[in-house]
């Protein structure tokens, strides 16, 4: 419980301009923001990927997720996933013998904003927008140890201008006892 808190803690801290792209690691899905995004160990079938692509691992079939979030003022975040077990999965067990794989296409809206030149004086309005992509596989490693890897890219727009930017994210999922999970995530 008191590494979910400061996982959650960490997530939700969006210090202007300390962080590329902030609004893209926000909700995802409505599950993960009403646990104020503390799932990294939480097996979300096709979701996983925006979270902890290991958690991947433990998907049995194939997944088509449509997730959509209204913000404060304009904002909107839109996401489409696609999520598919690889392999045979067996009777009473989690996951494709290969694993399984996700992608996913994302939109943000922040809406438009008054322009101002170098006096304030004002210059036009503008829009902003984040559109993504990822891609990722999870795989068991172990008996009860998966691993899980996703690339991303992102294009944020606004003012006339666009900035890319690639990633890539890690994780780890371990199933300590059947009612346990542990997992970590390294997301770039």
């Amino acid at each position: 419980a008191l590494l979910c808190g400061l996982a959650s803690a960490v997530e939700t801290d969006y210090a202007a301009g300390t962080k590329a792209l902030p609004l893209q690691q926000a909700g995802g899905t409505a599950r993960a923001m009403a646990m104020g995004s503390a799932v990294v160990a939480v097996d979300q079938g096709s979701a996983s990927l925006l979270w902890n692509p290991a958690g991947l691992s433990r998907m049995c079939c194939k997944e088509i997720g449509f997730h959509h979030n209204k913000g404060l003022g304009d904002i909107s975040q839109e996401i489409a996933i696609f999520g598919s077990s690889l392999g045979k999965v067996k009777k009473g067990e989690k996951g494709g013998s290969l694993g399984g794989i996700a992608a996913s296409f994302g939109y943000v809206d922040y809406g438009s904003f008054n322009g101002r030149d170098d006096l304030g004086q004002p210059a036009g309005n503008y829009h902003a927008s984040d559109f993504s992509g990822s891609l990722g596989w999870g795989i068991e490693l172990l008996p009860s140890f998966s691993g899980g890897i996703a690339l991303k890219v992102n294009q944020s727009a606004f003012a006339q201008k666009s900035y890319e930017l690639w990633a890539m994210d890690v994780g780890f999922l371990w199933n300590v006892i059947p009612t346990l999970d542990l997992g970590v995530a390294y997301s770039n």
